[in-house]
């Protein structure tokens, strides 16, 4: 049996997050000693200005059966900002880092620039406000903790924007889409899987855009379905819920490198259509995970609108 135990900041929702704001990671917090210990370690090697932790996501196994004893394992994977100093990008480094040395869980951690995420509060960017609003602060360069002002969010311009992206993302997602179909038909399938690539990319894309607000130039198929898996489980499940489905994927991320610039790069015709199908039900999946939050984003933005409304009236 496996459960899964979520720590996740609500972006662009209506729950009341002061009490998450006011809090601190202490290093003896039981098994998040190792993780505190690291988030030291990150912090003296690359010297940020802030590391602030936006999610958590936990899953817990137990097992007991007539031929072993009982076992519980967990997984955890955290989601980590990190806030520096100057313009120099070294998110991929960062990331590299902590993939090779971080053994107690995963770690998806997002840098930028202080500047940057200034200039993107004050364009009422939802994912920056949410996390300075909600996140746990887990290091300050100054020894000052929890000391951001309360970021107001305007929603109408947040709703807006997540529109804008999804009629955006997804019909060229779909796009590519339909250009691998005709490479399938002309028996192209290299070309054929390398469009699937980028069908999965753009709706990843879009999915992080609406539901997070978060602008990613990441093209790592593994990182973008990380991302996702901070609001939903269900795009990682899809594409790498199985063994066969794990296979045709290593396939695809090969794709997007392999078809352009190694000669030897072939796939068969029985997995390209088995990924086309796959991926075909990803793009229906991201449009059906992206309305709903359109959705709920609206019913959240009207429901402001009323409030303020008997506000105004009262």
């Amino acid at each position: 049996m496996v459960r899964y135990v979520l720590f996740l900041i609500e972006i662009g929702s209506r729950n009341n997050h002061e009490d998450m704001k006011k809090k601190s990671l202490k290093p003896v917090e039981g098994r998040q000693a190792p993780f505190s210990n690291f988030v030291k370690e990150l912090t003296e090697r690359f010297t940020p200005l802030h590391i602030l932790k936006f999610g958590e996501v936990s899953s817990i196994k137990n097992s007991c059966t007539s031929f072993s004893p009982q076992q519980t394992s967990s997984n955890v994977h955290y989601y980590l900002l990190m806030v520096i100093e100057g313009t120099t990008r070294i998110e991929h480094g960062v990331q590299d880092y902590v993939n090779t040395h971080f053994n107690h869980g995963k770690i998806t951690i997002l840098v930028h620039s202080q500047e940057s995420v200034e200039t993107a509060i004050a364009g009422n960017n939802r994912f920056f406000i949410a996390v300075f609003n909600a996140g746990i602060q887990l290091y300050s360069h100054d020894g000052t903790l929890n000391l951001f002002p309360e970021y107001i969010l305007d929603k109408k311009m947040s709703l807006e924007k997540a529109c804008k992206h999804l009629y955006h993302r997804i019909p060229m997602a779909q796009g590519f889409l339909d250009g691998a179909g005709e490479c399938y038909s002309n028996e192209k399938f290299n070309v054929c899987v390398f469009m699937l690539h980028q069908v999965v990319e753009q709706s990843c894309i879009a999915m992080i855009r609406v539901f997070m607000a978060y602008r990613s130039d990441i093209h790592h198929l593994g990182r973008l379905l990380d991302i996702c898996a901070c609001f939903s489980e269900q795009p990682r499940a899809l594409l790498l819920g199985t063994t066969e489905n794990r296979r045709l994927f290593e396939k695809l991320m090969n794709s997007y490198s392999h078809a352009r610039y190694k000669d030897n790069f072939y796939v068969e015709m029985g997995d390209a259509d088995k990924l086309y199908s796959l991926v075909h039900h990803f793009l229906i999946l991201a449009k059906d995970l992206c309305d709903q939050k359109i959705n709920l984003l609206t019913a959240e933005f009207e429901e402001a609108e009323a409030e303020k409304g008997g506000t105004d009236n009262g």
